[in-house]
């Protein structure tokens, strides 16, 4: 192996910080190479070191299937060129019974995820229904979309502890929304003590290992509790529907690079999307069960296609070796890395 690669490789076991040449040059290795599998081992065995071999099952409820004004252009929910013709939005009693079920299935914690567009008094009426079901040492995190120091008060007042809000790969070209707009949301809750997931995302074939490096480098700035890397899926009708799709092997290469980025950090939790093996071999784990709502289908009725059970989540981390923390694990101090108040 390369000695430079090899270098990098120790660097980052011994838990120091990475350049973003140090990550580019992770990134530029043929995905099926034995470099690459290396990569993929040192980052496995560090987030197994430091969580204890421990995996994490995530739920999330998309509350509404709509056209959205943001247009972005691997979404399908893409105002311009979406092709569902019936929206929805889940009742109280729906949401009611989708947050019961998980529940009874025993996960980690609850995110409730909507369009862009979605009302926010809405959204905080619909929280008030989870948050009252939920147990409260439950974490309950919020995926929706840009917001204000006023939006976040009134998510922490509501009961959340997370806000799930990346600067997407291609943000302000490949969608409505400026970078600065999503990291003032982000500066935002960070300001109200809202624990931060960042992911890696939707990476494509036309992604670059500088462009990839130098978000995760980036990410590092908000001090995420989660980090995550997820591909694009070519849904039907998306502007980038045929630009194709990058193979698990590279996502597991990303998931690989993004863990060691964070070598230096504290943060545990680590999620691959959409749930691979070769991502929970590659320093992931944390995969999430869907319900819903999902802006990588084509759906009209209440039920995501692509979303695995929560039993089936529980399967894949056993089948990588992992054994499931079975506590909610919020308020606490397993999502969150040192120093960061809460």
């Amino acid at each position: 192996m390369h000695s430079r690669i090899e270098s990098i490789l120790a660097k980052g076991s011994n838990r120091e910080r990475l350049s973003v040449g140090e990550l580019r040059d992770l990134l530029d290795l043929p995905a099926v190479s034995i470099e690459t599998y290396k990569l993929m081992g040192a980052a496995n065995f560090l987030t197994r070191r430091l969580a204890g071999d421990e995996g994490v099952v995530g739920a999330q409820i998309g509350l509404n299937v709509e056209p959205c004004s943001m247009e972005c252009e691997f979404c399908s929910f893409g105002k311009k060129h979406t092709r569902i013709t019936r929206g929805y939005r889940l009742t109280v009693e729906q949401l009611q019974k989708k947050v019961e079920d998980f529940l009874q299935a025993g996960v980690n914690y609850i995110s409730l995820m909507t369009t862009a567009d979605y009302p926010f008094d809405e959204y905080l009426r619909m929280s008030e229904v989870a948050r009252k079901l939920m147990p409260p040492q439950m974490m309950l995190s919020a995926n929706i979309g840009d917001f204000g120091s006023d939006e976040a008060h009134l998510l922490k007042a509501a009961g959340f502890g997370r806000v799930y809000h990346p600067v997407r790969l291609g943000e302000g070209k490949r969608t409505r929304i400026a970078p600065a707009s999503r990291v003032r949301t982000l500066e935002a809750a960070a300001a109200e003590h809202l624990e931060i997931a960042f992911c890696i995302e939707p990476v494509g074939l036309e992604h670059t290992s500088a462009e990839i490096a130098e978000m995760m480098d980036f990410s590092l700035r908000f001090k995420p509790t989660t980090a995550a890397a997820m591909r694009r899926i070519p849904v039907e009708g998306t502007v980038l529907e045929t630009n194709g799709m990058v193979s698990e092997m590279r996502m597991a290469q990303v998931m690989a690079v993004l863990r060691l980025a964070y070598a230096h950090s504290d943060t545990l939790t680590y999620y691959v999307h959409e749930p691979s093996m070769l991502g929970l071999a590659a320093g992931a784990n944390l995969i999430c069960a869907e319900t819903a709502g999902n802006p990588r289908e084509l759906v009209e009725n209440t039920e995501s296609m692509r979303g695995l059970t929560p039993s089936e989540c529980r399967e894949y981390l056993f089948n990588a070796g992992y054994s499931w923390r079975k506590e909610p694990n919020y308020p606490g101090t397993w999502f969150k890395p040192v120093g960061v108040p809460g």
